[in-house]
């Protein structure tokens, strides 16, 4: 994977500085007494309406994935990830598809996986590709998480109950046992059915888990 030199190294800093739990940007100061008072002036412009306003890039709300040579953040509020080389800080982007949600580095540190809620789907990118072009492949509606067998070959997308209980506090949640297995060697994926309520995954030396 090529980052391209002289990237904008403030943001690589900044999804760097996030996946290591440094301490946040300070917020604006608050405004001068003096200024307290302008709230009555009928002719001021200088109000915003909320609507107007974009999203922010919200990377620490997926934990960050990293290999030897890259850090991956989701940026959620644009369906895409930023690469941050860790060695100059040089930064990319790479569109995925909607809502990024999980980021994960294959254990041979060849692949990317991003599990995309919105659409749903699995993003896979080639590490030592010379341009990083990410495949999409479906996964079934409602998976939560993915995970990534040791032998960096195969994957497995499902959903997790205790998973979802924490990111959806308060909710009421049906648990189903629906997965998509994901060959990364052939960028095949196959959906099945699991059983009710499945809370852990173990993949076997071969393709099974």
């Amino acid at each position: 994977m090529v980052i391209p030199r002289g990237g904008v190294q403030l943001i690589g800093a900044l999804v760097f500085a996030l996946s290591c739990g440094c301490p946040t940007l300070p917020e604006d100061p608050p405004p001068d007494a003096d200024d307290a008072g302008d709230d009555d002036d009928v002719g001021d412009d200088d109000t915003t309406d909320d609507d107007d306003q974009q999203p922010g890039n919200d990377f620490a709300s997926v934990e960050p994935a990293a290999s030897a040579e890259y850090l991956f953040a989701a940026d959620r509020a644009n369906d895409r990830i930023s690469v941050v080389d860790v060695h100059t800080l040089d930064v990319a982007g790479i569109d995925v598809q909607a809502d990024p949600v999980q980021i994960l580095v294959t254990p041979d540190d060849s692949r990317v996986l991003v599990l995309n809620a919105g659409t749903p789907s699995v993003s896979i990118i080639d590490v030592g590709a010379s341009e990083a072009v990410p495949v999409h492949l479906p996964v079934r509606d409602g998976v939560n998480r993915i995970v990534v067998g040791p032998s960096s070959g195969f994957a497995l997308a499902y959903f997790d109950a205790e998973l979802a209980q924490q990111t959806h506090p308060g909710e009421e949640l049906t648990s189903y046992g629906m997965a998509t297995f994901i060959d990364l060697d052939s960028l095949q994926a196959q959906d099945f059915s699991l059983g009710f309520d499945p809370d852990e995954v173990r993949f076997l030396g071969d393709s099974r888990c």
